[in-house]
């Protein structure tokens, strides 16, 4: 069993942009994490033909939604919750553990891509303890779980891309807070449906391990005027490296390009601008330093 790999649901209509995904681990996969992807059965031979290369350096793995979910009660497979889609993709990332894969798995969405090496330390403080990715943040949505799991103190925010799920903790949830009530994973996404901050609330509430809380490793664009305001301050993705992102999320449903395209225009207007502020401080400089010496020679 893999001690940590990267997971990541996908599904056919998606295909391009995990294609994307894909070869930004070929690139970057510095550390060579074994990176798995599910995707229902009848997708799986056409995703198995475009994305292996054959030179890979890590270890691909392949599963599906139907291996993932057979545990699941009958009952529940048939689920209205289950007819939406990205519901079905929530239940695939808390349903995963029990595949026993391995102990740590990272979360990771299709519309996503890595932008520079990563490394196991990116995402595990040690072989044991993952970090955590976590905001204070008030939404409704998620003070519902807290209150319902009853946790006391600061609200908080756990939906981030390259969170780590734990075997562990997964099995502990559904041992103490599931079976314990006669309940499933699906009733809990129709209370509240944010796998991750389920899982994120009950970690804080439980702590089965140290926390090593952390920032955002991904640079985020929902909305396609958040790309193009990067677009028009002239940002590259140099410039998300240097604010410490690994990578960047293209949200499918909003945003319309499948990777960050950098504007010719506003680069070189940002240049420009530079280089103007530059002239101006060096004038006043030279202004200040000409007007003291003829002072002084007064």
């Amino acid at each position: 069993m893999h001690n940590l790999i990267l997971f990541c649901k996908s599904f056919i209509r998606d295909l391009e942009r995990i294609k994307i995904l894909k070869n930004s681990i070929d690139k970057f996969n510095a550390d060579k994490i074994p990176f798995c992807i599910v995707c229902p059965e009848s997708d799986l031979e056409i995703f198995k033909k475009t994305l292996l290369t054959g030179m890979e350096t890590y270890e691909v793995i392949f599963k599906t939604d139907e291996e993932v979910l057979k545990s699941l009660p009958r009952t529940k497979q048939k689920s209205d919750i289950l007819k939406e889609g990205w519901i079905q993709q929530q239940l695939v990332k808390l349903m995963f553990h029990k595949l026993s894969l391995c102990n740590f798995y990272i979360i990771l969405d299709s519309d996503l891509y890595f932008i520079k090496n990563f490394y196991i330390s990116d995402f595990m403080f040690n072989n044991k303890t993952p970090y955590t990715s976590m905001t204070e943040e008030k939404k409704e949505e998620y003070l519902i779980i807290q209150n319902y799991l009853q946790r006391k103190g600061k609200p908080y925010c756990f939906v981030r891309l390259g969170q780590v799920f734990s075997k562990m903790l997964l099995e502990n949830m559904e041992k103490n807070l599931l079976q314990s009530a006669n309940k499933s994973w699906c009733d809990l996404l129709e209370i509240s449906p944010f796998e991750m901050q389920w899982y994120g609330e009950y970690y804080i509430k439980t702590r089965p391990y140290e926390l090593y809380p952390c920032s955002n490793l991904f640079k985020y664009f929902w909305l396609d005027n958040q790309y193009r305001n990067a677009q028009k301050e002239g940002k590259t993705e140099q410039d998300f490296i240097i604010d410490g992102n690994i990578g960047i999320l293209m949200q499918n449903s909003w945003v319309k390009d499948k990777t960050y395209k950098p504007s010719i225009f506003y680069i070189k207007k940002r240049k420009l601008l530079k280089l103007l502020n530059t002239f101006i401080r060096k004038s006043r400089n030279f202004i200040r330093k000409n007007l003291k010496t003829n002072h002084l020679g007064l």
